[in-house]
């Protein structure tokens, strides 16, 4: 056989490793796999390399602003009065200051004139909330509506809702409930005075309850109120700035919940399951005496009786219930804490105690005081609106993030960035 016949023989024979053979399929997928992993990481090395580049731009051109080393930061004096520390910071630093624990940068506002510059005027930018890993996206806390974000559809679900059902002419309707839950709180303070802190809070939770729920709270141990204070003080725990590593370093969310260490995911998968089911227990009350026709007219069951077209049918029920537990928590704890600063001036100050009782009496002439007669006491408004700045029942309010790269009186603030303002 010639040369040629013999090699043209041999490659025409079929036997394994031959090259005209399709790679077994094992073998393909895991070179698919290492193909498309090698591209992502390159892709995330690259876009963090050019982050990296579009940032040191910009701050060699413009600096964050003033603020303290992380390593001059008492962290035990700053956890327990963020807003007094940042007071502080200002005097030294003037009245935009920034600070960064653990990588992640936060700008303070301590002026009247960058809040309203930034958070009103600018508001498109900086209306965003700050992802929470924690809470938000490991413990599904995240549709909360104090929490989400602004670029999200629901958010503005959420505010059309909310307006529908609590705008000035809806709250009208819940003057029945306020006053006969102010008539409890009174006689509660007239029989036992030295119990006042438990008058206000019961008086302020029923308020909240038949309001958003149709449910009238029992005595001290009512199961309802119970649940919420729950959910609402783990909530709370989930999203306290710097007590887990996972809101430095998002990435911790990919470990395996079974790695060595990830106990916090652990922790958090357990208590979203928890969480989940008790914010569903009042709700799911509320559709239950609906659905039965012998319920409270409330807020969750007026807007299921309108047609809400704006809102997906398979969703409107977690929508609803959502908004609910956010009147529930937006108007309990911050009406106490307003009422029991209230008390404090009053026994710190008679002499206003004694004017505003005068104003009062002037103008009821021997009857309770009546939303329509807000407007007739100058002096009661004047008292409120002292009680919320002297004792702000939110001293860094809702925080705040940047949407986009901005420059402002000559500082760099970063996409990302979060933004509080010290009502404090």
């Amino acid at each position: 056989m010639s040369l040629r016949g013999y090699l043209s023989s041999d490659l025409n024979t079929e036997r394994p490793g031959n090259l005209s053979e399709p790679p077994p399929p094992v073998l393909d997928f895991a070179r698919v796999v290492s193909l498309r992993l090698t591209a992502a990481i390159l892709a995330l090395v690259v876009l963090f390399l050019g982050r990296l580049v579009w940032n040191s731009k910009w701050e060699k051109r413009y600096p964050f602003p003033p603020g303290p080393h992380a390593r001059d930061i008492d962290l035990a004096k700053f956890r327990a009065n963020p807003g007094v520390t940042f007071m502080e910071w200002a005097k030294s630093y003037g009245p935009i200051i920034s600070y960064s624990l653990r990588g992640q940068r936060t700008i303070v506002l301590n002026s009247p004139k960058a809040v309203t510059d930034l958070l009103e005027t600018k508001s498109s930018i900086y209306s965003d909330r700050p992802i929470n890993w924690m809470a938000g996206e490991l413990a599904g806390r995240k549709w909360n509506v104090f929490s989400i974000s602004s670029q999200h559809p629901r958010f503005k679900i959420y505010r059309r809702l909310l307006h529908n059902g609590l705008n000035p002419r809806a709250s009208k309707d819940y003057r029945a409930i306020q006053h006969s839950e102010t008539m409890c709180m009174l006689k509660t303070l007239a029989t036992n005075p030295e119990d006042f802190i438990f008058a206000l809070r019961r008086s302020a939770v029923a308020t909240m309850l038949k309001l958003a729920y149709g449910f009238q709270i029992g005595g001290r141990d009512d199961t309802f109120e119970s649940i919420l204070e729950e959910t609402f003080k783990v909530s709370v725990e989930l999203g306290t700035p710097g007590k887990y590593l996972i809101e430095s370093y998002p990435w911790l969310r990919f470990v395996p919940a079974w790695f060595p260490g990830a106990g916090f995911k652990r922790y958090a998968l357990g208590v979203k399951e928890k969480l989940d089911h008790m914010n569903s227990i009042p709700f799911q009350w509320t559709l239950r005496r609906i659905r039965a026709g012998n319920h409270v007219e409330s807020f969750i069951s007026k807007l299921l009786s309108i047609d809400t077209p704006y809102i997906d049918s398979k969703e409107k029920e977690d929508v609803l219930k959502w908004c609910a537990f956010g009147l529930y928590i937006g108007g309990g704890d911050t009406t106490v804490s307003a009422l029991t600063t209230f008390m404090l001036i009053m026994q710190l100050h008679p002499d206003v105690q004694r004017r505003a009782h005068a104003d009062i009496s002037r103008v009821c002439q021997g009857r309770l005081p009546t939303p329509d007669d807000y407007k007739s006491l100058p002096y009661i408004e004047a008292i409120i609106k002292e009680i919320l700045r002297w004792g702000p029942v939110a001293p860094l309010g809702l925080p705040h993030c940047a949407t986009r790269d901005e420059i402002y009186e000559g500082y760099y603030i970063p996409k990302g960035t979060k933004i509080l303002a010290n009502i404090w």
